[in-house]
């Protein structure tokens, strides 16, 4: 399901930014800033699957038309407090920011992205003295991992300042340390996450 869905937003992203005849291409602005919702699927080394909702903001600076330099943080809900494996809860990357304005109301991007993500997992304590739905009440481990993502996504034109963000995806690469003796645990994650927002727009970057 998860496949047949980013399928869907990339190849409707493909078909809406396709370039119309006669039309000129975009003027790039000079930085951006995109915040929006987003859903994390996680899926640890042992193939369990989270679904953690949370929200996603980055920051970029156009370095020229088509290269920039992001910052991107993400925050998630633990919506699976028991699970003795970490799962995601504040994510903090940079890297380039690669952007095709395919006429001037439609920008395809893409970003290469790296930095670290902080995560807690729930003890053995936990289990002892929880009362679900209520908060933790036992021994929580927090732990930090370093973290890769690629990914993309496209805006499309509201006002010349404001853009909307209808699809953005990317796979995350979450390098946790291993929890138990088990070397299976140690493996990393591999994690889809999926975003949308509004991009508010900045100055312009001269020809």
């Amino acid at each position: 399901m998860q496949k047949q869905y980013v399928a869907v937003l990339l190849c409707g992203s493909l078909i809406t930014a396709w370039p119309a005849k006669g039309q000129t291409q975009n003027v790039s602005p000079a930085a951006e800033v995109f915040i929006g919702a987003s859903t994390l699927w996680e899926t640890t080394p042992l193939h369990i699957r989270f679904t953690n909702p949370g929200f996603d903001a980055a920051v970029t600076y156009n370095l020229n038309h088509f290269v920039g330099l992001e910052a991107n943080v993400s925050a998630f809900e633990n919506a699976t407090p028991g699970a003795t494996l970490y799962v995601d809860r504040f994510r903090l990357l940079l890297g380039p920011h690669f952007a095709y304005n395919a006429n001037s109301r439609v920008t395809l991007f893409a970003h290469a992205l790296a930095g670290f993500t902080r995560g807690e997992r729930c003890t053995a304590g936990c289990y002892y003295y929880r009362s679900p739905p209520g908060p933790l009440a036992g021994a929580q481990q927090e732990g930090n991992a370093f973290t890769a993502a690629v990914g993309g996504g496209v805006d499309v034109r509201i006002f010349r300042f404001f853009w909307f963000r209808p699809a953005q995806a990317d796979y995350v690469h979450v390098f946790f340390p291993r929890v138990l003796v088990s070397p299976l645990l140690s493996s990393p994650e591999n994690n889809l996450q999926l975003a949308f927002g509004f991009t508010f727009r900045f100055g312009r970057r001269k020809e």
